[in-house]
């Protein structure tokens, strides 16, 4: 059992803090250590429960401990949590009716880099779905940062540390302390595979294994850039490059939103109507709301204290209803289904505020207008057809157009019309 858990912690590249990876690496490599004491050592409970819970109509899942691919007796006994028991709590949470929003608890160092790519991306996957924010009580570091970017939502509190991001390996040399105690280790690899077994000892296998590292670093720092909405560059030059943020400066950074409570975030996840967030204020010219403040206030208050903002919001809203009607009205009288059936096409478009879907449905079972006969010629339009127009231009001194002329004209057009 030590065995395997030692050759997996040394055969993987880890996403945690360097500190969680010496103890790691110190609590993996002790001998005749039992269950009770590897608990002790983490700080954990022996017992880890992967059990989602529901607060209201909120799911609450912990990512809390060290993360690892597979749930294993190591991972009971140290308090980790694993990706694959997260991705399925996170999939019946999604697909459970009675759940409105997700609520990732994360308070973890880090850990395996295998598996969390894959978890992250069914979190962003998902969004749009339902609401799903990332709360960071505690450490929010490297793979659990990773996780926490995929969110619709990062919301720290005061003291969380965020950050960590990037990869690290692990290896140990025992060749001093096996040659000490006799034991020789001989690898034989196949001469087609040079490259398969790795030397850490030299500098060809040091800089191999750094170039796996920085790969997956790669991976790393452009899913959090894609997740966060900016470049890779920004998240290398601003996301600490390894180094961590606090609370506040997390969120000045861009590594978060904003900073709250984890029962402040909770109450407005389940009543969601009653809040406002402060980036979406900040952007409509409300800048002056501290990021640290709790912010719960309906839309008659932001009105209220903020008219410049509250008209913001509604100038986008008629502008956002604007261009909603045009697209409907243009998928009416543009429609196939409208052909023939003119008449009815513009009294759903102008008169009515039925979808364009459900009036081209309407119009499809509708029967198209019969051909008519062309209208008969209006007397009024005729009679004046056959008078001749008067003459507009310039003013003469010829007088050209006399006022005997106009009532001749006048004469002409009332005899035309049967008019005495």
């Amino acid at each position: 059992m030590l065995f395997h858990i030692l050759t997996r912690i040394k055969s993987q590249p880890w996403a945690c803090t360097p500190e969680v990876m010496e103890t790691i690496m110190s609590i993996a490599t002790r001998e005749n250590m039992s269950p009770e004491a590897v608990a002790k050592e983490m700080g954990r409970p022996l017992r880890n429960s992967y059990d989602v819970e529901l607060r209201g109509n909120v799911a609450i899942l912990p990512v809390q401990g060290p993360l690892i691919r597979y749930a294993t007796m190591f991972s009971q006994i140290s308090g980790a949590t694993s990706y694959d028991m997260l991705a399925q709590d996170f999939d019946r949470a999604l697909n459970d009716p009675n759940v409105s929003a997700i609520l990732l608890n994360i308070d973890s160092p880090g850990g395996e880099a295998n598996g969390v790519s894959e978890f992250a991306d069914q979190i962003y996957q998902a969004r749009g779905t339902k609401p799903i924010v990332a709360y960071v009580g505690g450490m929010g570091c490297s793979a659990a940062y990773w996780i926490a970017s995929a969110a619709d939502e990062v919301i720290a509190s005061d003291t969380a540390i965020l950050g960590s991001i990037g990869t690290i390996m692990s290896v140990t040399d025992t060749k001093e302390k096996d040659a000490k105690a006799g034991v020789k280790t001989y690898t034989i690899v196949s001469s087609q595979s040079p490259h398969k077994a790795v030397d850490a000892s030299t500098e060809d296998g040091q800089n191999r294994l750094q170039a796996m590292v920085d790969s997956l670093s790669d991976v790393f720092i452009a899913k959090v850039a894609q997740y966060r909405g900016v470049d890779a560059e920004t998240v290398m030059e601003n996301f600490g490059q390894g180094d961590v943020r606090v609370g506040q400066a997390a969120v000045t950074a861009g590594l978060a939103d904003r900073v709250g409570s984890f029962e402040a975030v909770l109450a407005e996840m389940q009543n969601p109507a009653e809040r406002t967030a402060p980036t979406q204020i900040a952007a409509a010219g409300g800048a002056e709301i501290n990021a640290s403040e709790e912010t719960t206030m309906n839309k008659d208050e932001v009105a209220e204290k903020f008219p410049e903002v509250a008209a913001a919001f509604r100038k986008e809203g008629e502008a956002t209803g604007v261009t909603a009607e045009r697209a409907r009205i243009k998928g009416i009288l543009a429609s196939e289904q409208a052909e023939g059936r003119t008449e009815l096409a513009n009294h759903l478009a102008f008169d009515t505020d039925t979808t364009a879907e459900a009036s081209v449905a309407l119009l499809s079972k509708s029967a198209k207008a019969t051909a008519q006969a062309p209208a008969k010629v209006d007397a009024l339009a005729a009679a004046m057809a056959s008078v001749d127009n008067p003459k507009v231009g310039a003013d003469t001194d010829k007088g050209e157009d006399t006022v005997e002329a106009a009532v001749a004209r006048s004469a002409k057009l009332g005899a035309s019309m049967g008019i005495n």
